[in-house]
């Protein structure tokens, strides 16, 4: 392959070539004149073929939009042109001219140059609009991939820069992220142990684009579209960029290849002049390598509670770490329902608890709903909601800063979380949204002693796209989102740091455009559907802003490896038990002990809801009531069974509960069953049914033995699965049966494998491992033989996962002094035997259940 452009000239026209291959130092690319510019091949340094044999797509897509309506559309691609030539344009490049695209396009000029002294190949585009058209969406460049690279599919892999990041194998793999939004940086690739497509956007300003890569049955598509809305001539002012890697069977390619890549680049960039310790905008103690806890509604509503985990938990075990604390649901309705104030359980009890805690080194934190208005909230049986802020939004004329939807309507969303309701979102380009969002949201939350605040939705710094006519800014997408947000992020702390002068802010899922001026970094690598996790921002940002891993799992040991060893912030999920030595197995199985606000059991898990009930109770005080909430409801606890010798194989355990139905007991029932660790059922499910109404209470008890095999929870689920259904439950009780043939609740230590392992963990992320796991250069890993077991999920909303995941997480790292680890995560309570390869030099050890073992290497 010549590393040189390639022109095949026609005779009577010496400027025009029918035929062209641009080449870099790693890549050649044809372009194919017969198919008008379309990428028919792409071959890297060593000959590998990476380009599709069985066709190709378009180089450009571009969508217009009548000036006067923005409704009325056309979609141009480069097959649309009439006229089309390829010229010369120096030694390595060419100019694509395309001419008369029909009514709405004019002109498309596509630039595409290479040369030996680059390894990239660069593609830049400009348009030009008829009058009365405008672009709004450029998709350039728009290539297709191999269906596989060499001679088979099944080891082919795609990784992309997006915030769920995760990596897809074999004959699958799809990526749509946007920037600002899911994109958390530019570039993406295709690769398999011998080859590597390398593709991105060198953008460092921050321009609205679509990332797009799709397994498609002729190969696998890449392509950027730009979003900007332009009535006039306008040309794309970076370059997006196309390389190749060769790998060898001593370094097969893998997606840290792309990756560093990528961040020769980025750390040229505005979002990468300081590391995170050199920072001036960050406060001391955020620089001391903190962790992370998370309160839920139930336990805000009891300061006393948070007091006393934070004296004799947190301080008795971890005394010289600093700790973030978020809080989840100290909104006044709900959680994340935007009429915030007053907070709970009042703005007095909370402002104490914050002030109190930051006394013990910690620092509150909590997530409002971004740019989002919640208009009404909880729907109602009668089509009421429990709450309604229409007349404050109408008097505050919110439609006027509202998102407007392309055909003029103002955006509308019924998110899950708002039980029915509906919210809007404020446009971050009005006046009126930034002031909101910093004097009525953050300022009140400042006042009360917050020093950090994290804007939840606004996923990315994106919000939604924007057509009004008169907010100022340009129509839909462009420059414009990232500017206004980061100056949002810039004021937000100005603002905050008027009553706290070590404010610290931050959004929902990383985009790196803002890592300059954010102090922490909600992430959720976990929550990735895909065959691997791929955490590709935390491995190109490490040393540049702390991540964290957003909806921690107790009990999770392969979310909590994956976060420990990919150097994440250590993020306890605090119960009542870490108060206490010991504890009965199943908790309030009396349902005497409700929220403060009497709203539900904290216990119990609520899906969607369950209700405390006074009046209508076989003992005690409270009984619990079930009714079917719009679907299917379900009141359920785990009782983990991990390293508990009073639930080992071949116990028997009884279930027993008093039972009172009113209606629909026929489907209505108590299923419990012992469950491995990716809910398979290792034991057929046992169930309690109800009485018949007129019945009144009535014991009800089952048993069953504990099974052989990876067990890891008995789950106790009370399901109202009938339309009309209401049933009761009281004094439940959770027994095994003793030697001498008795029954007795168990009693467990509350000293568990959970605890043991953040010990280790924070121990080792605020103490000697700090300069890499907290601060340190995340390089390429070494390869890793070890095993993999069965892993599921189920995810906010009810999606679930199934899949595989390592019995061993890995990372390497360098620290600022230049010294290298390696990090090896046993995320399963046995032991486990590793082999891997580190300079290419073979090498194994052992690992102990649960152990993290940070390894020094040359």
């Amino acid at each position: 392959i010549m590393r040189r452009l390639n022109v095949l000239a026609v005779a009577a026209l010496p400027f025009v070539v029918v035929a062209v291959e641009v080449s870099s130092s790693s890549l050649a690319v044809t372009l194919d004149e017969s198919r008008k510019g379309a990428v028919s091949r792409l071959v890297t340094a060593r000959g590998a073929e990476l380009g599709s044999r069985l066709g190709t797509v378009p180089l450009f897509r571009v969508e217009l939009a009548r000036v006067d309506n923005f409704t009325n559309a056309v979609t141009v691609t480069a097959n649309d042109a009439a006229r089309f030539v390829v010229e010369r344009d120096g030694a390595d490049a060419v100019r694509l001219v395309y001419e008369d695209l029909g009514t709405a396009l004019e002109k498309v000029v596509c630039r595409v140059a290479g040369g030996t002294a680059d390894a990239k190949i660069r593609w830049r585009i400009s348009l030009t609009p008829r009058a009365g058209w405008a672009v709004v969406h450029t998709t350039y460049p728009s290539l297709l991939c191999a269906d596989k690279i060499g001679s088979t599919v099944a080891d082919d892999a795609i990784v992309g820069g997006n915030a769920k990041g995760g990596l897809a194998r074999g004959a699958k793999g799809y990526i749509r992220a946007s920037m600002p939004g899911s994109l958390v940086a530019q570039f993406a690739c295709l690769y398999d142990d011998s080859a590597l497509f390398y593709f991105a956007a060198e953008d460092g300003k921050g321009y609205s684009k679509l990332l797009e890569v799709n397994r498609m049955a002729t190969g696998v598509r890449f392509q950027w579209t730009r979003r900007g809305f332009a009535a006039q001539a306008s040309e794309q002012d970076y370059d997006a960029v196309t390389a190749a890697l060769d790998g060898t069977p001593a370094r097969p390619c893998m997606w840290h290849d792309a990756a560093d890549l990528y961040r020769a680049w980025a750390e040229k960039q505005s979002w990468c002049r300081v590391r995170y310790e050199d920072r001036a905008d960050i406060p001391a103690w955020m620089k001391d390598a903190p962790s992370m806890v998370r309160f839920n509604r139930d336990m805000v509503a009891e300061p006393d509670l948070i007091r006393a985990w934070m004296r004799d938990y947190w301080k008795r075990c971890y005394p010289e770490s600093p700790l973030v604390m978020a809080y989840w649901g100290w909104e006044r309705h709900g959680n994340w329902v935007s009429d915030y104030f007053p907070v709970i359980p009042s703005n007095e009890a909370f402002a104490a608890l914050v002030k109190d805690c930051k006394a013990m080194g910690g620092h509150a934190f909590p997530w409002p709903s971004g740019y989002y208005w919640v208009l009404d909230y909880d729907k109602q049986p009668d089509g009421s909601f429990r709450f309604d802020d229409h007349a404050a939004y109408e008097a505050a004329h919110g439609d006027d800063f509202a998102c407007i939807n392309r055909d003029g309507t103002p955006y509308r969303r019924t998110p899950r979380w708002l039980r029915g309701g509906s919210s809007t979102c404020l446009c971050g380009g009005t006046r009126f949204c930034q002031d909101w969002w910093n004097k009525t949201v953050c300022l009140p939350l400042a006042k009360l002693g917050v020093e950090m605040i994290q804007a939840d939705q606004t996923v990315g710094g994106g919000f939604p796209s924007c057509w009004s006519r008169t907010h100022g800014h340009e129509f839909g997408e462009g420059l414009w989102k990232k500017e206004c947000f980061y100056r949002q992020m810039v004021t937000m702390r100005e603002t905050m740091r008027t009553c706290e002068p070590d404010a610290v802010v931050c959004f929902e899922e990383p985009c790196e455009l803002y890592n300059d001026v954010v102090g922490i970094q909600d992430y959720r690598t976990c929550e990735a559907r895909s065959d691997e996790w791929a955490s590709v921002f935390n491995y190109l940002y490490h040393e540049y802003l702390p991540c964290f891993q957003s909806n921690p799992r107790r009990y999770d040991r392969v979310w909590q490896s994956h976060a420990a060893a990919d150097g994440q912030m250590p993020f306890l999920t605090p119960s009542r038990k870490d108060l206490i030595d010991e504890f009965v197995a199943l908790a309030d199985g009396g349902f005497e002990k409700p929220a403060p606000d009497g709203t539900r059991f904290p216990a119990w898990e609520a899906r969607p809801r369950h209700i405390v009930d006074r009046a209508v109770r076989h003992g005690g005080e409270c009984s619990l009531r079930m009714e079917f909430a719009d679907r299917a409801n379900q009141c359920a606890q785990n009782i983990s069974v991990v390293g508990r010798r009073e639930l080992a194989p071949g116990t028997r355990c009884r279930l027993s509960a008093w039972l009172k139905s009113a209606r629909g007991q026929a489907v209505c029932h108590i299923g419990w069953g012992v469950f491995t660790r990716d809910v398979k059922n290792l034991a057929p499910g046992k169930t309690l049914r109800f009485p018949a109404p007129g019945e009144g209470w009535q014991l009800v008890s089952g048993e069953l033995t504990m099974p052989e095999g990876d067990a890891s929870f008995i789950r106790i689920m009370v399901n109202a699965t009938a339309k009309d259904a209401c049933v009761w439950v009281d004094d439940m009780k959770f027994e095994v049966q003793q030697p001498d043939g008795s029954w007795k609740e168990p009693v467990f230590s509350a000293r568990d494998d959970y605890d043991a392992f953040m010990r280790q963990w924070i121990g080792l992320y605020h103490g000697p491992a700090r300069k890499w796991l907290a601060y340190g250069r995340q390089v390429r890993p070494p390869v890793i033989f070890a095993e993999d077991q069965p892993f599921s999920m189920t995810l906010y909303g009810g999606a679930k996962y199934e899949g595989r995941r390592p019995c061993v997480f890995h990372s390497a790292w360098v620290a600022r002094d230049g010294k290298k680890a390696l990090v090896f995560v046993n995320a399963t309570p046995r032991r486990q035997k590793v082999g891997y390869l580190w300079n290419a030099v073979p090498a194994s050890l052992v690992l102990a259940p649960d152990e993290i073992k940070v390894l020094e290497v040359d």
